[in-house]
């Protein structure tokens, strides 16, 4: 399969801790949305990514806050340090210590 110029995690280990820790928290997560129900709001991280303004606009309307977009551009710039380009929105921000290409 070419990869392309997608980058590439070389982190196995970091990984499976993340992978382990996800199924640990999955049966709780899954209690508390059925216990509260309404009251709980799940939003992907990708989302946060590539939809940064809508997905806060999501949060600020489930808990009934208003938000100036100068808020939300605010959030935007702490997230990508400077307004995304499309290539960092679909693959989010580079870490040279964590990333290489192939």
């Amino acid at each position: 399969m070419d990869r392309g110029n997608f980058p590439q995690i070389n982190n196995a280990t970091e990984l499976d801790e993340s992978i382990d820790l996800y199924f640990i928290m999955a049966p709780t997560n899954q209690q508390v949305k059925k216990r509260y129900e309404a009251a709980v709001l799940d939003i992907p991280g990708h989302e946060t990514v590539l939809r940064p303004k809508e997905t806060l606009q999501r949060l600020c309307d489930h808990l009934g806050v208003t938000c100036s977009d100068g808020y939300f551009e605010k959030c935007s710039k702490i997230l990508y340090g400077a307004p995304p380009s499309p290539k960092t929105q679909l693959f989010g921000p580079r870490s040279k210590n964590s990333v290489s290409q192939t």
